[in-house]
């Protein structure tokens, strides 16, 4: 089992007009915690050196009772007095999914609906209101786990940025469909967790300027599920004005996509399982258990791997949960985007040379054990492609099976995807900046392996600067001889976020992308332009377009 599978599984580890009168950057801090006002009430945060830090922000009412299975109502309900931001809110329910190595008791079900739709800011201490550029990060997960308990203030610190996380509705609570879902909400009958995002993005029009962050530039960023998110903005007509630039770290755009049928369809099923089908049925299942959901509703690569008998998924099964509703999102975000439906804004987009080592360490798949075992995998999941698919990855050129199969499904999930956007976007006169992240956390994730390379998740703590920790397991950490990379990195997010660029004093050349595929190699010790792509993304272009034109 794997591919698709678990792609939906894993993911990123994985995570205010500027006139409208709100708040004040200028509060006096002396001998207190740094107080802001927001739309819906005061909020004290931390104090945190150079940096303070506001944690559980609610942006919208929590989706709960008669608000399951809808889109966020915001914004937030007011409150009297000063509210605590100190610590983290709740995480959307989720299943612990990471390996179990670590003690963690897998399968269990952990957050909280009620509370779960709120946001963290990390601002400069110094920033005066409406001053600083923002950059709004979207976790990965898969859209099945995952939360913003990311580490923003070495990265709000060392670019000069307000940093905005947000956590959304997960798994069935945020992608759940089923007829009447679809007829008490037509205009919204899915895919209410990427509703949550944009409804936190809207938010930070109306208030982030009370943190000293600019809402007229705001840069969505975000990695996995969380970078499929950010290309999926920027097609979304209703996004239009809420982000200024685009930051998309190993976002899948081009897996296949269930349609709003087939999601009702598995609705249906999950409302029978549950006993949801005499009286009032959505009553019912807003009333079902956030486990008992997920567990009846079940995550596309889970149904991927069902509808092949527990084998690796065909190429046109879906791994993501987020599906194609017609409404919300109207068509396949990679159509639209060859199609040159998206917003005209600067995008900065790659992937990991190994991406898809990460999932061979914890989602259970397996390597082919022989040349022989590798071509027929290749064959029944690539289907009439499989010849050649075994054609451009030969087992000869690389070191070894494993290697050679890393490389198929990092280039189909990630880096051939990269190369298919970055062409669309140039093609059509935008703006792109790609890059290949090519190194290891000098303590990886992937610690059972010997040589786990730049692995899916590997540069979260380099963005961020600190190591990034998502359900108790940390992505990697970093020492000494990852600082160089690391401080590149937050340099060229950063510049990126404030113009548009990012190019910057004593930094190594960042070319924009052109007909050629150019892009940077970012490695521990050197930044290397590059152009041109692996052979195998021509077939996987092909494939793309076969995916496409079924309706995938």
């Amino acid at each position: 089992m794997d591919r698709r599978t678990y792609l939906g599984a894993l993911g990123g580890a994985s995570v205010f007009g500027a006139g409208s009168g709100i708040g004040s950057a200028n509060t006096t801090w002396w001998f207190s915690d740094p107080e802001v006002e927001t739309e819906s009430g005061t909020v004290e945060g931390d104090d945190e050196g150079d940096v303070n830090a506001f944690r559980g922000i609610p942006y919208a009412h929590q989706p709960v009772g008669e608000r399951r299975f809808r889109p966020p109502e915001t914004p937030a309900p007011s409150w009297d007095g000063t509210r605590d931001a100190h610590d983290y809110g709740p995480r959307a329910p989720q299943p612990i999914l990471v390996s179990g190595f670590l003690g963690l008791d897998v399968g269990k079900f952990v957050g909280s609906e009620d509370g779960c739709l709120n946001l963290n800011v990390w601002t400069p201490e110094d920033a005066d209101p409406g001053e600083k550029p923002v950059m709004y990060w979207i976790h990965g997960g898969g859209y099945n786990f995952g939360s913003n308990r990311f580490p923003g203030g070495a990265l709000a610190e060392a670019g000069d940025v307000v940093v905005v996380a947000v956590n959304y509705r997960l798994n069935a609570l945020g992608f759940f469909a089923h007829p009447e879902v679809t007829a008490a909400t037509p205009s919204a009958p899915t895919n209410f967790g990427y509703l949550d995002i944009r409804a936190g993005l809207e938010w930070v029009q109306r208030n982030v300027a009370a943190f000293g962050g600019d809402p007229d530039n705001v840069t969505v960023f975000g990695e996995s599920a969380g970078g499929h998110a950010v290309l999926t903005l920027l097609t979304d007509p209703e996004a239009e004005g809420l982000f200024h630039r685009a930051i998309s770290e190993s976002g899948p755009i081009n897996d296949p996509l269930y349609g709003l049928a087939e999601l009702e369809a598995r609705g249906t099923e999950a409302a029978r399982e549950l006993d949801c089908t005499a009286g009032n049925t959505l009553a019912c299942l807003r009333e079902a258990k956030p486990a008992d959901l997920a567990e009846a509703y079940g995550v596309a690569g889970a149904l991927a791997s069902e509808a092949t008998g527990g084998q690796t998924p065909t190429v046109e099964q879906p791994g993501l949960i987020f599906g194609v509703d017609g409404e919300v999102v109207r068509d396949h975000p990679a159509s639209l985007i060859e199609d040159g439906e998206f917003h005209d804004v600067p995008v900065l987009l790659g992937g990991n040379a190994e991406e898809y080592q990460f999932f061979l360490e914890f989602a259970g798949d397996s390597v082919p054990e022989s040349e022989a075992a590798y071509r027929d995998r290749l064959q029944r999941v690539y289907g009439d492609f499989g010849d050649r698919i075994v054609e451009a990855y030969p087992v000869s050129d690389s070191d070894s099976i494993e290697a050679t199969y890393i490389d198929v499904n990092t280039d189909d999930f990630f880096l051939c995807s990269d190369v298919a956007v970055t062409d669309a976007i140039t093609r059509q006169g935008g703006t792109a900046y790609r890059y290949l992240f090519d190194d290891t956390p000098t303590i990886p994730v992937t610690l059972l392996s010997e040589d786990p390379g730049a692995y899916h998740t590997a540069e979260l703590s380099y963005v961020f600067g600190e190591t990034v920790t998502q359900q108790g397991l940390p992505t990697g950490i970093n020492g000494p001889s990852d600082w160089k990379l690391r401080d590149r990195i937050q340099s060229y997010w950063s510049n990126f976020a404030a113009s548009g660029d990012p190019n910057g004093a004593h930094l190594p050349d960042w070319p924009t992308a052109n007909e050629t595929q150019r892009r940077v190699r970012l490695q521990e010790d050197s930044i290397t332009v590059e152009t041109g792509t692996s052979d195998g993304c021509a077939v996987m272009q092909d494939i793309y377009g076969y995916l496409r034109s079924i309706g995938r």
